[in-house]
């Protein structure tokens, strides 16, 4: 399995915004199903989620900054398609004369 880093820059604060509390992380496995919060950045801390050990297949992530007024920003999206192994060796394999 692969890991996915999902790693952002904070914007900056104009004078007609609120400072920014936090980023939300949501993810998905396919584009028809809703968003699955994950977890919350807080400005101070390292931006970047990691994703361990992710399974073969596409992967949604979106995250988007949220004000001191519990107020979202825009979300910003991405995909990470996670490859599937190349096949196992064969078993048995055997040549032989006859």
């Amino acid at each position: 399995m692969t890991d996915v880093v999902v790693s952002w820059d904070l914007p900056t604060v104009s004078l007609r915004q609120k400072p920014i509390k936090h980023v939300e992380v949501h993810t998905r496995d396919d584009e028809s199903l809703p968003w699955t919060f994950q977890n919350s950045v807080l400005p101070g801390d390292v931006q970047q989620m990691i994703f361990a050990d992710e399974p073969p297949g596409r992967h949604y992530y979106q995250a988007f900054a949220v004000d001191e007024d519990d107020v979202a920003g825009s979300p910003s999206e991405g995909i990470a398609d996670v490859p599937f192994d190349a096949p196992s060796a064969l078993v048995n394999f055997d040549v032989t004369l006859t």
